[in-house]
């Protein structure tokens, strides 16, 4: 332990034998002790070193005790001055006092009371200068604190920053995912392995008919589902039961007018595990259609050789038999007249089955085309000054909403007239009880066409016959060829249009047609049918089958 060392005190006093005195009374208890009997001296005395206390005379010969007093406090703010006097009066203890003095003692110095007044001001002194120890630590340490707290804050900010930035990147990671997700042309619906729906877009929501706010949470495995959600519930379940990595189905409902291929992915962490999957659905509508279309030109094709083929060896022989029966009519008695009758209903037959082979001639290799402009609304106009009579007798009215001002279109007048001319009498002959015929003509500037909506309040189709009814040969007319609706397709894939039907059985038929516009750069010449066939390329060039299912 470090001894303390002992305080150190000087006494000014004008008589020797008190410096004397005292210094000897205050050795003998341990102070290191100085004297001076000149105030001058005494004064530089203490500012060579640092004394604990001054016992100071305040009656000092050639200078004034309590001048002397304030420039010892001035100099040693520390230094506790006791004063001592023989004189001392209440004037001069408030001016002693007011200058920083502690205390002071009266001539004749008591011994006693020396040592208590000494000792009172140094252990004031040490308690003072414990004080200030302690203030200086404390602000040391506050300032070290500060220090700190400037540190940590600064490391704070810069780890708040830092965090601030990760947070940034993390949102604009999620919103750059959550917009490309968006702008997917495909519907996206993320599962996770429980069958809670994490995420799905918008396109989704236009697929499966349902909010995108009530799909995401529903479990496409427990929850009461819409039947809007039956193809993604089935094939997320036969996914976890066969525990495949990729599923795809082909979503054709007829009453959704849409066609949907689906497919079902495994979505894997780092390690491989899955976690869930993720349903992508795309619209193939326009794909099936094109099929259809593909589909459809080359039974066209296929028909084409066949009857080409099976006329010229058909005609051959009914050439022979035709000829073999008109030599047996001359041939035969004139008196036999049953015989004859059987002659020439082999003829007339023959005829019909050469008419019949010229219409299949016609249909799979019919004329050139001659393409002018036309007004769509004279040629219709022209259809109901012929068919109005006839119509009249039926009980069938004609209703017509014709747009003034359409373009024109490039057609051949003729064949168009065709066309709508057999829908005209597919409609009559759909209300044998009469009925109504609505036609109606717009424009369509998004992919200028003009369009043509014929429409009856007939018997209508059957769905399950609706896909085929332009197939050749399909029909459900007793006596009826199949080659009406057929023709009528084939006119309207030569004009580059397309016809869209819709039907419900007993609520009548909707036939709507669309032809390119005048500004569709059509050549006005003459064109061949197997030449507008091969443009495959034009989507208005091909063979048109259209379902309700793949609207």
């Amino acid at each position: 332990m470090q001894m303390r060392k002992p305080s150190r005190i000087l006494i000014i006093d004008d008589e020797p034998s008190v410096c004397g005195l005292l210094k000897r009374l205050l050795t003998s208890v341990g102070y290191e002790v100085s004297t001076s009997n000149d105030g001058q001296e005494g004064l530089l005395l203490s500012r060579s070193q640092f004394f604990h206390v001054v016992i100071l005379d305040i009656c000092l010969p050639g200078t004034d005790g309590l001048l002397l007093l304030s420039k010892i406090k001035d100099f040693s703010p520390a230094t506790e001055v006791i004063m001592i006097t023989g004189n001392w009066t209440i004037e001069t203890s408030i001016q002693a006092f007011e200058l920083g003095a502690y205390d002071y003692i009266m001539k004749p110095i008591d011994s006693n009371h020396l040592f208590q007044v000494v000792e009172k001001a140094t252990q004031k002194q040490a308690l003072e200068f414990e004080r200030k120890h302690l203030i200086a630590e404390i602000e040391f340490k506050n300032a070290l604190l500060e220090e700190q707290k400037v540190l940590l804050e600064e490391k704070l900010i810069e780890d708040d920053q830092r965090i601030f930035r990760l947070i940034k990147e993390d949102i604009f990671i999620k919103t750059l995912f959550e917009e490309m997700i968006e702008s997917l042309p495909l519907g996206v619906m993320v599962v996770d392995k429980n069958g809670q729906v994490l995420m799905c877009n918008k396109v989704n929501e236009i697929f499966s008919g349902l909010p995108k706010d009530s799909l995401i949470g529903k479990n496409l495995f427990k929850d009461p589902l819409p039947a809007d959600l039956k193809p993604w519930h089935e094939m997320g379940k036969n996914f976890l039961s066969r525990s495949a990595y990729e599923v795809k189905v082909i979503d054709e409902r007829p009453e959704k007018k849409r066609v949907l291929s689906i497919t079902l992915s495994s979505l894997v962490n780092e390690t491989g595990d899955s976690w869930g999957f993720i349903f992508l659905s795309a619209d193939i509508t326009k794909e099936k259609r094109i099929e259809g279309q593909i589909i459809q030109a080359e039974k066209m094709t296929a028909i084409g050789q066949l009857v080409t083929s099976l006329a010229h060896q058909i005609r051959n022989p009914l050439a022979i038999v035709m000829s073999a029966t008109q030599c047996c009519i001359e041939k035969v008695e004139q008196h036999e007249n049953g015989l004859r009758k059987y002659y020439e209903i082999i003829c007339r037959n023959i005829r019909n089955a050469d008419k019949i082979i010229s219409d299949l001639l016609d249909f799979a290799k019919p004329k050139l085309l001659e393409f002018r402009e036309h007004d769509v609304n004279r040629i219709l106009e022209e259809i109901c000054r012929l068919v109005r009579v006839d119509f009249s007798k039926n009980r069938i009215r004609i209703l017509k909403r014709f747009e003034k001002g359409l373009p024109k279109i490039l057609c051949d007048k003729e064949s168009l007239r065709q066309a709508f001319f057999n829908l005209f009498i597919n409609s009559k002959q759909a209300m044998p009880k009469g009925g109504c015929l609505s036609l109606a003509t717009s424009y369509n500037p998004k992919d200028q066409t003009v369009r043509i909506t014929i429409r009856d309040t007939g018997h209508g189709i059957p769905k399950e016959h609706l896909a085929r009814i332009f197939d050749p040969y399909f029909t459900t007319k007793e006596g009826g060829t199949g080659l009406g609706l057929s023709i009528v397709h084939r006119i309207i894939s030569e004009h580059c249009g397309g016809i869209l039907p819709e039907s419900e059985d007993g609520e009548g038929t909707t036939m709507t047609i669309s032809l390119p516009a005048q500004s569709t750069n059509l050549v006005t010449e003459k064109v061949s049918v197997p030449e507008i066939h091969k443009d495959l390329s034009n989507p208005w060039s091909c063979p048109v089958s259209l379902h309700p299912s793949v609207n």
